[in-house]
């Protein structure tokens, strides 16, 4: 199975690696990046210094790499910040760029967007995060609306190692792509879907560690300090300054079910906004095939069957149904 390069850059931030892979085309002709440029020639050796920070990267230099085949270069751990920095300032003119492909685009996508997150929720406190995670996600539902095959390539740029943040990213992707399959909300409210869904657990950064990723039972009394995790997250995204009752709706009841055994509020059926509906399928989804330290992530197919098994009483079959088509063909996007 190939790996995509989204794939790559989320595993070694996560394990920490010396060097980092960017796409090559996320790197503007004639842009300064603020970060230096390291070459791989053959895997396994050391990665050598390319172009200094201060040097724009030019049409010769991207054209003698696309010669050569080399689809990323690397970048220091250490200057992460900047690439990130870059990266949003960079990502509508290359998202709207024709001469780059709908994959890559989906791929230097899924990796902003786990940057910005890791960033966030590493610094829940974070000036200006809001506004970054709105402009993200407007971005990422733009591009999918106009990109029939981005819903696809974005799933396959996903991570299925868990952390935190790439719950938050992967659970957004596919809650936004049910939303477009099964026709639910206009753009704006999308937008609104999308920040939600990516700050939905930003609560958990207030429950230890040690509880949010036990291997074994929790006691009544760690549960329900992890079930906290939603209320904790409103107030948190409320001090950040959303307002918006969609947003805080969603941070607030993506644990919800239809059967009401779902938490913090017990909301079951006629109480529950499509969208709850939607990010609920879309969070036991991505819980169920990501790897942790205690559990193995389930295939697609097996995670499915799981849901339409045991979980009917919990979730939409309706749009359960809908989900499972998505999965099997995921072109969900509405082109323009």
């Amino acid at each position: 199975m190939t790996i995509s390069i989204a794939q790559q850059f989320v595993t070694a931030v996560q394990a920490r690696h010396e060097y980092i892979p960017v796409h090559i085309s996320s790197l503007r002709v004639d842009s300064i990046t603020g970060f230096d440029l390291y070459l791989q020639v053959r895997p396994g050796e050391p990665a050598v210094l390319y172009a200094e920070r201060n040097t724009p990267f030019g049409e010769k230099s991207r054209r003698r790499l696309e010669e050569n085949r080399v689809e990323y270069l690397f970048i220091s751990s250490g200057q992460q910040g900047s690439y990130r920095a870059y990266l949003e300032k960079h990502l509508p003119a290359i998202l709207q760029d024709p001469s780059i492909e709908t994959e890559a685009k989906s791929e230097i996508l899924y990796a902003s967007a786990h940057g910005l997150m890791q960033e966030i929720y590493e610094n829940p406190e974070l000036s200006g995060g809001l506004g970054r995670s709105r402009d993200m996600v407007r971005n990422t539902v733009q591009f999918m609306y106009g990109q029939r095959r981005a819903l696809r390539h974005l799933i396959e740029a996903a991570s299925t190692d868990y952390e935190v943040y790439t719950h938050a990213v992967n659970g957004f992707v596919l809650g936004t792509g049910l939303a477009l399959r099964a026709g639910v909300g206009t753009q704006k409210e999308l937008a609104a879907f999308g920040t939600g869904a990516m700050l939905r657990d930003l609560g958990m950064t207030q429950v230890p560690v040690s509880i949010r990723e036990s291997s074994g039972k929790l006691t009544v009394s760690q549960f329900d300090l992890l079930k906290r995790h939603t209320e904790l997250g409103e107030e948190m995204v409320v001090g950040l300054g959303e307002t918006n009752r969609l947003v805080l709706d969603i941070v607030r009841h993506h644990h919800e079910r239809l059967d009401g055994t779902g938490y913090p509020d017990r909301l079951e059926n006629a109480g529950l906004h499509p969208f709850l509906r939607i990010i609920a399928i879309a969070d036991t989804f991505d819980a169920l095939t990501t790897r942790r330290r205690y559990q193995r992530a389930m295939g697609t197919f097996e995670a499915l069957r799981l849901m339409k098994q045991r979980m009917l009483s919990e979730l939409d079959t309706g749009l359960l149904d809908v989900f499972v088509c998505m999965m099997g063909n995921p072109e969900t996007a509405k082109a323009s």
